[in-house]
């Protein structure tokens, strides 16, 4: 059947499931415990969370969960492609989605979203997705490490076989 796809390029469309990552830096929940370097502000407000129990968790007042969250979430994913642009729905946190182009356009200027700003490209058979624009509101995973307006993103999905699409991603954020 025809897929709507320019020929080579990976189809990611479907519904997706995962495990629920509470806390993006524990070898319980991803693939290698790691240590994450946050400055101390950023270790203290972690602190807070855990203390009080994530009472403040944005998720708590109805707001988006952000990323790299969302993907962590245990609810299904559905992902919808163009060759234009992916589109993803989630039905975890606050049943949010969002719009990645893939046609080569910057990052738009000023941005300060709860998801920041996705640009994505190919790379062979894997999407990479550069994201910049983030408000400083949001939590990393659901333990409530924190970031702030500068965090960058860039994700990875990739189909390792027909049913399991492999997610990484890389955090930076002074």
């Amino acid at each position: 059947p025809d897929t709507w796809l320019p020929p080579g390029m990976p189809d990611f469309r479907g519904i997706w499931t995962n495990r629920w990552i509470v806390n993006m830096a524990d070898g319980r929940f991803v693939e290698k415990t790691v240590e994450v370097p946050v400055t101390e502000k950023g270790r203290s407000l972690y602190a807070e969370r855990t203390k009080n129990f994530q009472k403040d968790d944005p998720n708590f007042r109805c707001l988006p969960s952000g990323l790299p969250r969302q993907g962590g979430t245990p609810y299904p994913l559905k992902i919808m492609q163009t060759p234009e642009e992916v589109v993803f729905l989630y039905e975890g946190g606050m049943h949010t989605f969002r719009i990645v182009p893939t046609d080569g356009r910057p990052h738009k200027k000023d941005v300060w979203a709860w998801y920041g700003d996705s640009i994505g490209r190919w790379e062979g058979d894997t999407l990479v997705i550069d994201v910049v624009g983030f408000n400083d509101e949001s939590w990393l995973d659901s333990s409530g490490y924190p970031h702030g307006g500068q965090l960058h993103l860039v994700e990875r999905y990739r189909k390792t076989d027909p049913g399991t699409l492999r997610f990484e991603v890389t955090i930076e954020d002074p």
